[in-house]
């Protein structure tokens, strides 16, 4: 289920013409990354850049994000 800020965000992809040139599976995969990008946003109380994928690349949100899941997992931070 997508949430209603993923929706919106969606509706205004779709007024700037952006999802009218790509196909079912490209929207489907637009979709999730939207949510995915809610949820960690929601689990860290903290709003991610919209290329939030990049910020995923070094690891640090990764542990921010186990941290915030199980703070067992990432005993330390540095």
């Amino acid at each position: 289920m997508v949430s209603k800020e993923a929706e919106l965000q969606l509706s205004s992809a779709r007024a700037a013409g952006v999802l009218s040139e790509i196909s079912n599976g490209e929207r489907l995969q637009l979709r999730r990354e939207v949510a995915v990008k809610l949820w960690i946003e929601e689990t860290l109380d903290a709003k991610l850049p919209n290329n939030f994928v990049k910020a995923l690349l070094d690891g640090v949100l990764l542990c921010r994000l186990m941290q915030a899941i199980n703070p067992s997992l990432v005993p330390e931070m540095h």
